[in-house]
Protein backbone atom coordinates (compact mmCIF):
# COMPACT_ATOMS: atom_id res chain seq x y z
CA UNK A 1 0.00 0.00 0.00
CA UNK A 2 2.59 2.43 1.16
CA UNK A 3 4.38 1.53 -2.47
CA UNK A 4 1.63 2.24 -4.64
CA UNK A 5 1.17 5.68 -2.68
CA UNK A 6 4.68 6.69 -3.12
CA UNK A 7 4.20 6.32 -7.07
CA UNK A 8 1.25 7.96 -6.92
CA UNK A 9 3.19 10.75 -4.93
CA UNK A 10 6.41 10.70 -7.39
CA UNK A 11 3.89 11.02 -10.27
CA UNK A 12 2.45 13.53 -8.99
CA UNK A 13 5.90 15.39 -8.36
CA UNK A 14 6.38 14.74 -12.12
CA UNK A 15 3.05 16.53 -13.03
CA UNK A 16 4.18 19.95 -11.37
CA UNK A 17 8.01 19.72 -12.54
CA UNK A 18 6.84 19.07 -16.16
CA UNK A 19 3.87 21.92 -15.65
CA UNK A 20 6.39 24.01 -14.45
CA UNK A 21 9.08 23.41 -17.35
CA UNK A 22 6.15 24.11 -20.00
CA UNK A 23 5.85 27.59 -17.62
CA UNK A 24 9.93 28.09 -17.87
CA UNK A 25 9.45 27.70 -21.73
CA UNK A 26 6.85 30.22 -21.82
CA UNK A 27 8.93 32.58 -20.15
CA UNK A 28 12.04 31.75 -21.73
CA UNK A 29 10.76 32.53 -25.10
CA UNK A 30 8.66 35.63 -23.82
CA UNK A 31 12.07 37.03 -21.59
CA UNK A 32 14.85 36.04 -24.68
CA UNK A 33 13.99 37.17 -28.10
CA UNK A 34 14.33 34.36 -30.42
CA UNK A 35 14.11 36.04 -33.51
CA UNK A 36 11.71 35.68 -36.49
CA UNK A 37 10.97 32.37 -38.27
CA UNK A 38 11.40 33.20 -42.02
CA UNK A 39 8.60 31.47 -44.50
CA UNK A 40 9.71 28.84 -46.46
CA UNK A 41 9.07 25.29 -48.45
CA UNK A 42 11.18 23.27 -46.13
CA UNK A 43 7.96 20.65 -45.83
CA UNK A 44 8.26 20.77 -49.55
CA UNK A 45 11.82 19.62 -49.97
CA UNK A 46 11.58 17.17 -46.75
CA UNK A 47 9.48 14.96 -48.67
CA UNK A 48 11.85 14.20 -51.00
CA UNK A 49 13.85 13.06 -48.29
CA UNK A 50 13.99 8.50 -47.95
CA UNK A 51 15.19 6.84 -44.93
CA UNK A 52 16.37 3.38 -45.25
CA UNK A 53 17.54 1.12 -42.25
CA UNK A 54 19.37 -2.40 -41.83
CA UNK A 55 19.89 -4.49 -39.48
CA UNK A 56 21.03 -8.24 -38.96
CA UNK A 57 19.28 -9.35 -36.15
CA UNK A 58 19.07 -6.56 -33.42
CA UNK A 59 22.48 -5.35 -34.55
CA UNK A 60 22.17 -2.15 -37.13
CA UNK A 61 24.38 -3.03 -39.81
CA UNK A 62 23.68 0.57 -41.38
CA UNK A 63 20.88 3.73 -41.68
CA UNK A 64 21.02 5.96 -44.66
CA UNK A 65 19.02 8.87 -44.84
CA UNK A 66 18.62 9.97 -48.58
CA UNK A 67 18.10 13.63 -50.38
CA UNK A 68 16.88 13.29 -54.17
CA UNK A 69 17.97 16.72 -55.30
CA UNK A 70 15.65 17.08 -57.54
CA UNK A 71 14.60 20.76 -59.73
CA UNK A 72 11.52 21.28 -56.87
CA UNK A 73 14.51 20.68 -53.64
CA UNK A 74 17.05 23.46 -55.67
CA UNK A 75 14.29 25.54 -56.29
CA UNK A 76 13.87 25.30 -51.94
CA UNK A 77 17.49 25.70 -51.47
CA UNK A 78 17.73 28.52 -53.99
CA UNK A 79 14.61 30.57 -52.37
CA UNK A 80 16.26 29.99 -48.96
CA UNK A 81 19.50 31.17 -49.96
CA UNK A 82 18.25 34.46 -51.02
CA UNK A 83 16.68 35.14 -48.35
CA UNK A 84 19.63 33.89 -46.08
CA UNK A 85 22.14 36.45 -47.76
CA UNK A 86 19.39 38.91 -48.52
CA UNK A 87 19.66 38.72 -52.61
CA UNK A 88 17.48 40.46 -54.48
CA UNK A 89 15.11 39.19 -56.85
CA UNK A 90 17.53 39.09 -59.73
CA UNK A 91 20.15 37.38 -58.22
CA UNK A 92 17.72 35.12 -56.74
CA UNK A 93 16.88 33.90 -60.82
CA UNK A 94 20.20 33.97 -61.77
CA UNK A 95 21.61 31.76 -58.56
CA UNK A 96 18.41 29.48 -59.60
CA UNK A 97 19.15 29.17 -63.52
CA UNK A 98 22.90 27.56 -62.76
CA UNK A 99 21.20 25.46 -59.83
CA UNK A 100 18.71 24.12 -62.92
CA UNK A 101 21.56 24.25 -65.01
CA UNK A 102 23.77 22.40 -62.67
CA UNK A 103 20.94 19.29 -62.25
CA UNK A 104 20.54 19.25 -66.23
CA UNK A 105 24.17 18.16 -65.96
CA UNK A 106 24.15 15.31 -63.06
CA UNK A 107 21.85 13.51 -60.83
CA UNK A 108 22.80 14.39 -57.10
CA UNK A 109 21.89 13.17 -53.58
CA UNK A 110 22.88 13.96 -50.08
CA UNK A 111 23.49 10.75 -48.19
CA UNK A 112 23.64 10.75 -44.29
CA UNK A 113 25.75 7.66 -43.23
CA UNK A 114 26.94 6.29 -40.32
CA UNK A 115 30.13 7.03 -39.46
CA UNK A 116 31.17 3.19 -39.10
CA UNK A 117 29.52 3.37 -42.75
CA UNK A 118 31.88 5.37 -44.86
CA UNK A 119 30.63 5.32 -48.90
CA UNK A 120 34.02 7.52 -50.31
CA UNK A 121 36.33 4.35 -50.18
CA UNK A 122 37.57 1.84 -52.31
CA UNK A 123 37.65 -0.46 -49.68
CA UNK A 124 33.87 0.20 -48.42
CA UNK A 125 31.30 -2.54 -47.35
CA UNK A 126 28.18 -0.58 -48.64
CA UNK A 127 28.05 0.51 -52.61
CA UNK A 128 25.43 2.62 -54.41
CA UNK A 129 23.96 2.59 -57.31
CA UNK A 130 20.92 4.09 -59.32
CA UNK A 131 18.41 2.12 -61.32
CA UNK A 132 16.17 3.96 -63.67
CA UNK A 133 13.64 1.94 -66.47
CA UNK A 134 15.30 -1.29 -65.07
CA UNK A 135 18.49 -0.12 -65.68
CA UNK A 136 21.80 0.24 -63.22
CA UNK A 137 23.71 3.74 -63.61
CA UNK A 138 26.88 4.02 -61.33
CA UNK A 139 28.44 7.03 -59.46
CA UNK A 140 30.73 9.50 -61.19
CA UNK A 141 31.67 10.96 -58.05
CA UNK A 142 31.13 9.84 -54.18
CA UNK A 143 31.92 12.47 -51.82
CA UNK A 144 32.32 13.30 -47.70
CA UNK A 145 31.06 17.20 -47.64
CA UNK A 146 29.85 19.53 -45.36
CA UNK A 147 26.50 20.44 -46.98
CA UNK A 148 25.43 24.28 -46.87
CA UNK A 149 23.95 25.57 -43.86
CA UNK A 150 20.46 25.70 -46.12
CA UNK A 151 20.36 22.17 -46.90
CA UNK A 152 21.14 21.41 -43.34
CA UNK A 153 17.58 22.52 -42.60
CA UNK A 154 16.18 20.09 -44.10
CA UNK A 155 16.77 17.52 -42.08
CA UNK A 156 15.81 16.79 -38.81
CA UNK A 157 18.41 16.77 -35.81
CA UNK A 158 18.02 12.62 -35.04
CA UNK A 159 18.43 12.21 -39.03
CA UNK A 160 22.00 13.72 -39.26
CA UNK A 161 23.35 12.33 -35.17
CA UNK A 162 26.61 10.12 -36.03
CA UNK A 163 26.52 10.65 -39.69
CA UNK A 164 28.82 11.64 -42.15
CA UNK A 165 27.11 13.58 -45.36
CA UNK A 166 28.29 12.18 -48.88
CA UNK A 167 27.57 13.92 -52.21
CA UNK A 168 26.38 11.07 -54.55
CA UNK A 169 26.28 12.29 -57.92
CA UNK A 170 25.73 10.61 -61.82
CA UNK A 171 25.48 11.47 -65.63
CA UNK A 172 22.11 13.03 -66.05
CA UNK A 173 22.71 11.90 -69.44
CA UNK A 174 23.36 7.63 -70.80
CA UNK A 175 25.77 7.09 -73.33
CA UNK A 176 23.16 7.64 -76.15
CA UNK A 177 23.33 11.09 -74.89
CA UNK A 178 19.66 11.27 -73.76
CA UNK A 179 18.47 12.10 -70.75
CA UNK A 180 18.55 9.15 -68.11
CA UNK A 181 15.31 10.52 -65.94
CA UNK A 182 12.73 11.89 -68.78
CA UNK A 183 8.81 11.87 -69.34
CA UNK A 184 8.76 8.48 -69.72
CA UNK A 185 10.43 7.91 -65.85
CA UNK A 186 8.18 6.34 -62.89
CA UNK A 187 10.73 5.04 -60.83
CA UNK A 188 13.42 6.46 -59.52
CA UNK A 189 15.62 3.99 -57.21
CA UNK A 190 18.89 4.38 -55.37
CA UNK A 191 19.99 0.80 -54.45
CA UNK A 192 22.75 -0.05 -51.35
CA UNK A 193 24.17 -3.63 -51.23
CA UNK A 194 26.94 -4.61 -49.23
CA UNK A 195 28.40 -8.61 -49.93
CA UNK A 196 25.78 -9.91 -47.79
CA UNK A 197 22.93 -7.39 -47.72
CA UNK A 198 21.00 -5.02 -49.97
CA UNK A 199 18.33 -2.35 -49.70
CA UNK A 200 16.68 0.12 -51.67
CA UNK A 201 14.85 3.76 -51.66
CA UNK A 202 12.79 4.95 -54.16
CA UNK A 203 10.77 8.43 -55.64
CA UNK A 204 7.91 7.32 -57.72
CA UNK A 205 6.81 9.68 -60.35
CA UNK A 206 3.03 9.64 -61.78
CA UNK A 207 1.52 11.20 -64.99
CA UNK A 208 1.50 14.31 -64.21
CA UNK A 209 5.29 14.49 -63.64
CA UNK A 210 4.43 14.91 -59.68
CA UNK A 211 6.59 12.47 -56.93
CA UNK A 212 4.31 10.24 -54.89
CA UNK A 213 5.59 10.66 -51.38
CA UNK A 214 4.19 6.65 -50.39
CA UNK A 215 1.37 4.74 -50.52
CA UNK A 216 -2.13 6.38 -49.94
CA UNK A 217 -0.27 9.99 -50.02
CA UNK A 218 -0.83 12.51 -52.10
CA UNK A 219 1.45 13.69 -54.86
CA UNK A 220 4.20 15.78 -53.89
CA UNK A 221 4.68 18.89 -55.70
CA UNK A 222 7.29 19.18 -58.09
CA UNK A 223 7.89 21.94 -60.31
CA UNK A 224 6.91 21.50 -64.15
CA UNK A 225 11.05 23.38 -64.71
CA UNK A 226 12.04 19.57 -63.71
CA UNK A 227 13.52 18.78 -67.16
CA UNK A 228 16.85 17.84 -69.10
CA UNK A 229 18.20 20.58 -70.96
CA UNK A 230 17.12 19.35 -74.20
CA UNK A 231 13.66 19.49 -73.19
CA UNK A 232 12.26 16.67 -72.72
CA UNK A 233 10.32 16.84 -70.27
CA UNK A 234 8.02 20.12 -70.77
Amino acid sequence: MKKISWVWGLCGVLLIFLGGCYRIIDWSKDTFYQGCFLDNEISVARQYIRTLKIYDQFDTRAIFEVLWLSDTVREVYSMIHAMHFGKDEDQKKNFLRRQLEASSHAILFYVLSLFENPLDSEDSEWTVFLTVDNTNYFPTRIKAVDMPHEYKLFWKMNQMRFKTAYEVSFDAKNSEDNCIINSNTRLLTLQFRSADKKGTVTWHIDNSGSVVCGPGTKPCYVSMRERCINGQKE
